[in-house]
């Protein structure tokens, strides 16, 4: 069944005459700078020379604070592949909310995983000795709770990991001298997170990665019932007036990490900006097996909406309905209702579904899966459930109008 949307038929042609005219937004071309070496990255905390008193802060002294793969030390058994994450490098002082430079940390972990295949994980939490018993067993399971959340949502993990936690009770290092007197450098060796992947056992989930993924008639039996958007909860033309597009929106023009193949455009509002990112070598050296982030831009106003644009090389025979359905399986979420169209001239394969989270509640997600040669292009529409509706012609425009133009 094609769909063509009204909006690309009624302004699409006075839509890039407008766009050529105007200012291009001016970081977009730089949103996907990536870093060959976080070594040198060092930071020194500042302050009070005082070794810290008793009391339940996690603070990690005078020491510096590992980044990148400083930051991460890997032990293998037969079984078991670990990877220990320093804490201080993911999480600000006594809190369990990412720090600014985790992600950095974050992205190079997550490939590594799925480099492993398809295992059960575990991620756990632990503490140092300072405070309490109660309070360091919450902070640890906040702390394991919030890593896999990230790695989930960035598709690094499978939805079924546990976490644990485990506080105070499993120290690698002293927390005090010989003398009695404050360890901060042993401290900080036990405020830390690990990722425990159990690599003798396979986990029963249909993969993301391209080649394992069923290009046979089983897929479509396994589908929900066909259907078109008569519920608006897809809005796929009338989304806005042509006059709207020309005040409202700029034609953000990408050219991901200075790779003129993965060049796109695509209509986001005036306010929008676009969120830093970091992807390695080791990322681009795995894409296919998992999604490269290739921009996430959202509102000024708030972090609980986004739209990312990531790709994935995959096989010939792989379709967009397969992978959607694929990836929908894997990460957990429910298909609300999905539909078959055309798109600014190019067949996608476009979903709303919702995924219950532990911090952000119930969010909805817009996907939209098109494929141009290898290369498959996910948008990906983020807001949580009951905000979706202010957002929805906003998420439409983005996926009506997202045009690869790599050569």
């Amino acid at each position: 069944m094609k769909i063509a949307p009204a909006i690309l038929a009624a302004s699409f042609l006075s839509l890039y005459c407008t766009c050529a005219a105007m200012a291009d937004w001016g970081n977009v071309d730089k949103i996907n700078k990536w870093f060959d070496d976080q070594k040198g990255r060092q930071y020194t905390i500042e302050g009070t020379k005082e070794l810290q008193k008793a009391g339940p802060m996690q603070k990690a002294g005078e020491i510096q604070i590992p980044r990148g793969w400083d930051a991460v030390k890997v032990t293998k058994t037969d079984c078991k592949h670990r990877l220990t994450l320093c804490a201080d490098t993911l999480f600000e002082f006594d809190k369990a909310t990412l720090s600014q430079d985790a992600e950095a940390t974050l992205r190079l972990v997550g490939p590594k995983i799925v480099e492993l295949g398809e295992h059960p994980v575990r991620i756990e939490g632990h503490t140092d000795g300072k405070g309490t018993d109660e309070y360091n067993q919450n902070l640890s399971e906040r702390r394991a709770e919030r890593v896999k959340n990230w790695l989930m949502s960035n598709h690094y993990i499978p939805v079924a990991s546990n976490i644990e936690g485990f506080g105070k009770k499993r120290p690698i290092a002293p927390n005090v001298k010989p003398d009695g007197s404050d360890d901060p450098n042993g401290r900080q060796k036990n405020r830390r997170v690990e990722i425990i992947v159990d690599t003798c056992t396979a986990l029963n989930v249909e993969p993301q990665s391209s080649p394992a993924i069923s290009t046979t008639s089983d897929t479509a039996t396994k589908s929900p019932a066909w259907v078109v958007d008569d519920s608006n909860v897809l809005p796929f033309e009338h989304v806005f007036s042509p006059e709207q597009i020309k005040s409202q929106f700029t034609n953000a023009k990408v050219t991901p990490l200075g790779d003129d193949k993965l060049y796109f455009e695509l209509l986001i509002p005036n306010d929008w900006q676009s969120k830093p990112l970091i992807v390695t070598k080791e990322q681009l050296a795995a894409d296919r097996q998992t999604q490269i982030p290739l921009a996430e831009l959202g509102p000024t106003a708030t972090k609980d909406v986004l739209t990312e644009v990531r790709y994935m090389r995959v096989d010939d025979s792989v379709t967009p309905e397969q992978y959607l359905l694929a990836y929908a399986t894997k990460s957990g979420f429910e298909i609300i209702k999905r539909q078959h169209a055309e798109f600014n001239e190019r067949k996608a394969e476009d979903a709303l579904m919702k995924l219950n989270t532990k911090d952000f509640g119930t969010v909805f997600t817009r996907l939209t899966v098109s494929k141009r040669g290898e290369y498959l292009f996910i948008i990906a529409s983020s807001a949580p459930a009951a905000e979706y509706d202010k957002w929805k012609n906003i998420f439409a425009a983005a996926a009506l109008s997202f045009d690869p133009k790599g050569k």
